[in-house]
């Protein structure tokens, strides 16, 4: 097995760091890894979301789903809730391939659980993890570096906009994200927007079910994730594993409060208290990734979630009652 990782000694000039992570934004020049072939890790969970997962009190479960969905989704302004409808491939930078090929068996381990794909070697990353001792420094120095890797000029509908660039350059988290997502007609994948130095229109046909009629679909095309060592030191393999593939697998808002839901979101500030991906998380992932093809809004996401959640419930009623 080939690995596709860049490791920089400590003694590497910043410059040098910058160099390698730009061209992985732009070129692909770094390769992602291949998941390596085995038996699957015990921390992949592969069955239905139970109620028992998810503890709801005081409150109906489809307000509690709600107040979830609304702090943790973070979609462009005007823009569906986007997801991968491509093979994933996953580059890292500045982390020894004895902890970067593991961490990437265990993303590739979730995202295959939500029907992903994890590319081959020599792919071209659209999952970029980089590790660094200054997050933000190295943020910015990229942001200043390559912007047109984070945003496209005169369009909007791409990402969260430059006010949530500027908190991504300056972030104190320990990791930080940023997704770029690209409306598509959902049956052909063809762009369904006007981007800089298009002619010609664009056509959208009709017939979208979720959509009003415009049947589009917003695809996750990027994202790039920056993990501060210093930060994240003591934390268990599995758990930033688990943290690193819900926000590579969906647009997560990095402002959300989600004190009061058990989520592998909150592995830094309850630390201790989590244990990787929790069933909000994963009733989270299954019904984003179960969805129709066309765009998908927060409150149809809270309202499948809640469907998926009482259906759980019931099948695990019935089990219940054969059983005895």
């Amino acid at each position: 097995m080939r690995y596709h990782t860049r490791v920089l000694s400590g003694f590497f000039l910043r410059a040098r760091m910058l160099a390698w992570a730009t061209a992985l934004l732009m070129a692909g020049t770094i390769s992602g890894a291949a998941p390596q072939e085995g038996p699957p890790s015990a921390t992949m969970e592969d069955t239905p979301v139970r109620l028992g997962d998810v503890v709801v009190s005081g409150r109906s479960l489809r307000d509690e789903v709600q107040t979830f969905v609304d702090e943790v989704a973070a979609p462009p302004p005007g823009r569906g809730l986007a997801r991968w409808n491509d093979d994933v491939c996953i580059g890292t930078v500045n982390i020894g391939q004895e902890i970067a090929q593991p961490l990437i068996d265990h993303i590739a381990g979730v995202a295959s659980t939500y029907g992903l794909r994890i590319r081959e070697p020599g792919c071209r990353p659209n999952v970029i993890i980089l590790f660094a001792d200054d997050g933000a420094g190295l943020a910015s120095a990229l942001v200043t570096a390559r912007p047109q890797a984070f945003r496209v000029r005169w369009s909007s509908q791409l990402d969260r906009g430059s006010q949530a660039l500027d908190a991504f350059e300056s972030s104190g988290q320990p990791i930080r994200w940023w997704h770029v997502s690209l409306p598509v007609v959902g049956l052909t994948g063809a762009r369904a927007i006007r981007m800089p130095g298009d002619i010609d229109p664009i056509y959208v046909p009709g017939g979208g079910r979720m959509n009003k009629g415009r049947a589009i679909a917003d695809n996750l095309i990027k994202v790039i994730i920056i993990v501060d060592l210093a930060k994240v030191e003591g934390v268990l393999l599995p758990e930033l594993g688990d943290y690193l593939a819900l926000v590579a697998l969906a647009q997560i808002d990095p402002d959300g409060d989600t004190s009061r839901h058990d989520t592998v979101l909150n592995l830094f500030s309850r630390p201790g208290s989590v244990r990787g991906l929790s069933g909000w998380d994963k009733a989270y992932l299954a019904s984003l990734y179960d969805a129709y093809p066309e765009r998908i809004n927060p409150s149809d996401h809270a309202a499948s979630i809640t469907r998926d959640i009482r259906r759980a419930e019931r099948e695990a009623a019935s089990e219940s009652e054969a059983a005895h």
